[in-house]
This record gives structure tokens, C-alpha cells and sequence, in this order.
């Protein structure tokens, strides 16, 4: 297998696997695709050929898997984007995916097609982030507010990961005093957090979200 596969290679074919039987409909496709940026988990349901139409001595070269994803959505998780740390070893990844094999990846892009929405997916970053996530658990650290929300805020983290800091694990002895934290909120604050629990939210999407508390902690420097 070539080493260097071009994107357009990959949109044209998933434009192309849309078009099959084996790609959503508008009755059937959910309201809304996953975020970008989500992890979302799937089964395989088929592998796609290069047309050719960017690399003629590629078509029919098998380049990139499709992934059914909870909801009804098809995406596209092309080779260069699977686990390995050569090409090499992500062709070989590819080779040994079967169809029915669940993978979990990151929601690298979207947009909406003719016959539904195009996604595009990495196997890659979301290893990487789950690696990330799991090395951050306990650890203080100082993020910035992206949102502030009736029960919490959304807060910004390192190398592009955000959380969520509930009313209930501001700093505050007592409800009242939380409450008022949180009124105190603005985006763009800073916040000494620590990484309490990780869990998944929204099991439909399969999406880790990191839960953060302010208790014990002293103010952002």
C-alpha cells in the first residue's frame, strides 16, 4: 500500500460511499451528528476503494474503513488516521479490520451531503486523548471559563481538552456560597481545578467528558 494517500482521495470516496446502500438516508439519519471533536465508538460495516480520480495507479486500493455510528450515522475513518506509529503499521491496521469490529475514534470533521452528513474520523487522536484524559485525573490545574450555565460551567484545559465544574464542586461551604461562585463567573476567568471522576455522558455518543471541583483548591495564579 502507498504511504501517502491524499484527503481528496479520501472526501471523493466517502462522497461515493454515501451514495451506496450502505449509507444513511434523511427518514433514518438522526437529528443531530456528534460534535467535533467527540469520541464516539462504532462497528465497521464495510471498507472503502480509492476511485482513483486524484491517483489513477490507487483505484480500487482499499484505504480507509466505514463506521457505523450509534444514531444511525456512516463515517469514514481513513487509514492515515488509525492507530500506528508508521504508515506501514497503520496499512497493516487497516488489513486485519474486519466488518463488525467496534472501534473508538474522534470526530475530526463533518458537513452535511446529499444523501447525509459526511464524517470524517481519527482512531489516532482519540487514543491520544483518552491517554491524555486519564493522565490528568487528580491533578490541579489551571483552565479557562468557555461557558457559564445555570448548574456549572464549561471550563478550558490543556492541549485543546475541556471539562465540566458543577455548581455543586465550586468552592463554597455551603450551597449558598457555591451558588454565588458560580454567579461570580465569567468567560474568560481563570480556575484552580482538579480532575474528580471521568465518566461517560451522552451514551448515545459515547462522549468523555471530564468532571472538575474546586474544593481544596486555591485561586487561579
Amino acid at each position: 500500500m502507498s504511504k501517502a494517500i491524499s484527503r481528496e482521495t479520501s472526501i471523493s470516496s466517502q462522497e461515493s460511499a454515501v451514495k451506496t446502500p450502505t449509507a444513511v438516508s434523511a427518514r433514518e439519519r438522526a437529528p443531530n451528528p456528534p460534535e467535533h471533536g467527540a469520541i464516539v465508538t462504532g462497528h465497521i460495516i464495510g471498507k472503502v476503494a480509492s476511485n482513483g480520480d486524484n491517483r489513477p495507479e490507487e483505484r480500487g486500493l482499499e484505504v480507509s474503513v466505514l463506521v457505523r455510528l450509534p444514531g444511525g450515522f456512516t463515517a469514514l475513518l481513513h487509514y492515515s488516521e488509525l492507530e500506528g506509529e508508521t504508515p506501514d503499521e497503520q496499512a497493516s491496521r487497516l488489513f486485519f479490520l474486519e466488518v463488525g469490529d467496534q472501534v473508538t475514534a474522534q470526530v475530526l470533521d463533518k458537513k452535511p451531503g446529499e444523501q447525509g452528513w459526511l464524517i470524517w474520523l481519527s482512531e489516532q487522536q482519540a487514543s491520544e486523548r483518552t491517554k491524555l484524559m486519564t493522565e490528568l485525573s487528580g491533578e490541579a490545574m489551571v483552565g479557562e471559563v468557555l461557558e457559564v450555565r445555570p448548574n456549572g460551567a464549561f471550563v478550558r484545559l490543556r492541549e485543546g481538552l475541556r471539562g465540566w465544574l458543577a455548581v455543586g464542586d465550586m468552592a463554597g461551604d455551603n450551597g449558598e456560597q457555591r451558588a454565588a461562585r458560580l454567579s461570580s463567573l465569567r468567560v474568560g476567568d481563570r480556575v484552580t481545578v482538579k480532575s474528580i471522576l471521568k465518566r461517560r455522558r451522552r451514551a448515545r455518543l459515547k462522549k468523555l467528558r471530564i468532571t472538575l471541583s474546586e474544593h481544596g483548591l486555591g485561586p487561579a495564579r
